[in-house]
């Protein structure tokens, strides 16, 4: 497509310059399905074409003949539209006209969008979304047990849990055909008998302060639990290291705590690949805890307690990363602009579990308001929003 688009600006003679025009148009429309919003070109016999054209907004941005058509300076001058999720006040006019005046290289005043740089969708009419900070919080929570969300770069609006980098190329070999089956039949297997330690001697200060703060445990535990917690562990890194090589590889790759995934009291690698990935599927160590080969071992009643204490309403339970059954729950994180009336600024979280705060605008608002860009998803359709 750029060779395309390239050649077709540096056309030697009209003759190229519609040709390549033509071919772009036909690569878009190879790539991209004509949106909903398709319409008839208004000028097809340019491209020698007697019937209609059918072409939409993505197709006129890049044809060759947009400076002389009278549709594209309509499309030129792209709009948004601000749909409210609820019924909080709408912030005044001005004061959200004022976020999209910017100047040019020359100093000129112009429109421009203040999403540029924090969205794919930037420069084009779309629709925006405007909710109070409230309701937002309201109805996506941040459900983790850490709140210094600032790398998180997703959010499962289902069970309220940031995703990190980390924990994004997790899900995905996870969720790749049959993986998560095969990890489920090795765990109902019970066959765990001879396996050789693969947690460090140095994590076991880690994670006894791992779980203590996820809960699993408490500082009162009996040694025999903490003994029990590193059974159950150290069976689970087996299966999931048995089960597929990529998560043998994101082990030893130099992820970042802070940075990549939350802070792991320097752990190792494949402790903290298990500690992720039970809180994402906690209800996985069901299928452990019920195997019939588990009846006669080791630390049987500490382990059945932890099992119980670890397996949480709040986990992150996917078929698929993006959907369910056509229920979207995994998102971005949005960038958002905050409308705050002046006397509330002090104490203005800009970072929250499904989003975080670019810019912060003062208003005569009653409440705080956020403007939010949907990164191409409808928030009056999908995600917990839409409930408001």
């Amino acid at each position: 497509m750029v060779l395309l688009f390239n050649s077709m600006i540096e056309a030697k003679n009209p003759a190229d310059f519609q040709q390549l025009t033509l071919s772009i148009q036909e690569q878009l429309r190879k790539d991209n399905s004509l949106s909903a919003n398709s319409f008839n070109c208004f000028h097809p016999k340019w491209f020698g074409i007697s019937d209609d054209l059918l072409v939409d907004d993505t197709i006129c941005r890049f044809c060759g003949y947009k400076l002389s058509c009278e549709k594209f300076q309509v499309i030129n001058h792209d709009s948004v539209e601000i749909f409210q999720l609820d019924d909080s006040s709408y912030p005044e006019k001005s004061i959200v006209e004022s976020c999209f005046d910017g100047f040019d290289i020359n100093g000129n005043p112009e429109r421009t969008d203040p999403f540029m740089g924090f969205s794919s969708q930037a420069g084009n009419a779309r629709k925006l979304f405007l909710i109070s900070v409230a309701n937002f919080n309201k109805f996506s929570k941040n459900n983790s047990h850490y709140k210094k969300i600032e790398p998180a770069i997703g959010y499962d609006s289902k069970f309220g849990q940031p995703i990190w980098i980390f924990d994004q190329i997790l899900l995905n070999e996870i969720h790749k055909k049959n993986v998560l089956k095969k990890i489920q039949k090795s765990l109902s297997s019970g066959n765990f008998k001879g396996l050789k330690q693969l947690l460090f001697q140095s994590d076991e200060h880690r994670l006894r302060l791992i779980a203590i703060e996820l809960g699993w445990c408490t500082q009162d535990s009996s040694e025999e639990d903490f003994e029990a917690l590193k059974l159950i562990l150290n069976r689970i890194a087996h299966v999931l290291l048995e089960t597929s090589t990529s998560l043998k590889n994101l082990v030893i790759q130099p992820f970042l705590p802070y940075i990549d995934h939350p802070p792991n009291h320097g752990c190792s690698g494949t402790l903290n690949l298990v500690i992720r990935f039970l809180q994402f599927h906690s209800n996985i160590l069901s299928y452990y805890s019920s195997s019939p080969m588990r009846l006669n071992d080791i630390l049987f009643e500490s382990q059945d307690r932890l099992v119980k204490s670890m397996i949480s309403d709040i986990s992150f339970v996917f078929d698929s990363l993006k959907s369910d059954d056509k229920i979207f729950r995994y998102f971005p994180r949005f960038p958002m602009i905050a409308f705050v009336p002046n006397d509330k600024m002090d104490g203005l979280e800009l970072d929250f579990a499904s989003g975080r705060i670019i810019d912060v605008v003062g208003s005569k608002t009653f409440e705080p308001l956020l403007l939010i860009d949907g990164l191409g998803h409808n928030l009056e359709l999908h995600g917990p929003w839409s409930k408001c």
